[in-house]
C-alpha cells in the first residue's frame, strides 16, 4: 500500500515540511507491473503475498477489478500487508521508503507450490522487493527457455549467488546499473553485466530515454517522450511491463519494444499515484502515433 504525500520539495533531513496533499494508493514493484501487463492488453497472473489486513483485502479487489489474476496469492496473519511511505516532489521526482511485510514471506517453498504455473508463463517479471533467497530459488528451478525473465533490480541488491543466465532481460535504471555493474556510464555498465552472463541489459535513463546492450553487443537507444510530469513513482514499472509484454510477442524487434515501454513510462509520469497513473495500450499507441514512432 502506497502512502503518497505531495510535497513542495523533497525535505532535508531533520526538515519537516507541510504537504500539498496526501493520498492512499495500491502498489508494490510487483503488483504494479501486473496490473500494468493488463492494461497493455497481457493476460497477467500474480505471485505474492499479503497480510490479513485492510490493505490485503483492498489489494486482493484491486486485482479483481484489474482484470489480474490473483489466485495464487497467499495471505499471512499476523502480518502487515507491505506498505512504502512515497513523497513527491512538485517537479515529480519521489523519494520511497519501504516496509516489506508480507513480502518477506514470499518463500523458495511458496515457489515451488506455484511451479507449474509460473512454468507455463510467457514471461516472469520479478523484484527485488521479495527475499533475495527467493529470486535465487526462482531462477534455479524453472526449466530453461520458458518463461522469459525479466528481473527489475530494484530495491537494488547485489546479484551475487543468482543465476544470471538463465535471465532474459534486466532493467536497471541508470543508478541502479551504476551499483550493479561498478561502472560509469549505461554502455560500461551493461557490458560489465554481461560478462557475468546476462543476456539483454537494458537501462533507463529517465528524460534520456532508455539504453539496450543485445547478447550481440549491439547497442540500441531509445528517445525519451516530453510530458508534463507530475509524479514518477510508478514510471519504472509501467516501462518493465510494457517491455515485458512486448518480449512476450512474437515478431516485436527490441527497439520497438524500447520505444513502446519509454512511452508507457512517460504516461505513468503524467498522473499521481501507482495504478491511477498506469497507462493503458490505447494511450500507448496514441503517444507513439503522436510522437510518429508508431
Amino acid at each position: 500500500m502506497d502512502l503518497v504525500h505531495c510535497v513542495p520539495r523533497l525535505p532535508k533531513a531533520g526538515e519537516t515540511l507541510r504537504a500539498l496533499s496526501a493520498a492512499k494508493h495500491i502498489g508494490g514493484k510487483g503488483a504494479n507491473q501486473a496490473v500494468a501487463a493488463a492494461r497493455m492488453g497481457a493476460a497477467a497472473e500474480f505471485f505474492g503475498a499479503v497480510g490479513m489486513d485492510a490493505h490485503g483485502d483492498d489489494a486482493l479487489r484491486g486485482f479483481e477489478d484489474n482484470c489480474v489474476d490473483a489466485s495464487s496469492v497467499r495471505r499471512i496473519e499476523d502480518v502487515q500487508t507491505g506498505t512504502a511511505s512515497i513523497w513527491v516532489g512538485k517537479d515529480g521526482e519521489n523519494a520511497i521508503v519501504i516496509s516489506s511485510g508480507a513480502n518477506a514471506h514470499v518463500t523458495p517453498s511458496y515457489v515451488d507450490d506455484c511451479l507449474d504455473k509460473l512454468a507455463q508463463a510467457d514471461v516472469l517479471l520479478l523484484q527485488f522487493e521479495v527475499p533475495h533467497a527467493t529470486i535465487k530459488h526462482v531462477l534455479q528451478v524453472l526449466p530453461p527457455g520458458r518463461p522469459k525473465i525479466v528481473l527489475d533490480p530494484a530495491p537494488v541488491a547485489p546479484l551475487d549467488g543468482l543465476n544470471l543466465s538463465r535471465l532474459y532481460c534486466i532493467t536497471p535504471n541508470e543508478e541502479e546499473l551504476a551499483q550493479l555493474s561498478g561502472a560509469r556510464g549505461p554502455e560500461e555498465g551493461a557490458r560489465a553485466l554481461q560478462e557475468r552472463g546476462i543476456g539483454h541489459v537494458i537501462c533507463t535513463l529517465g528524460s534520456q530515454g532508455a539504453y539496450a546492450l543485445t547478447p550481440e553487443g549491439n547497442s540500441l537507444r531509445a528517445s525519451a517522450y516530453k510530458v508534463d510530469a507530475k509524479d514518477t513513482t510508478a514510471s519504472g514499472d509501467a516501462f518493465a511491463a510494457a517491455l515485458a509484454v512486448a518480449c512476450g510477442m512474437n515478431g516485436t524487434d527490441l527497439g520497438r519494444a524500447l520505444q513502446t515501454a519509454c512511452a508507457a513510462g512517460a504516461l505513468a509520469a503524467t498522473r499521481v499515484g501507482a495504478w491511477p497513473s498506469l497507462p493503458t495500450r490505447k494511450e500507448v499507441e496514441r503517444l507513439l502515433q503522436a510522437a510518429g514512432k508508431e
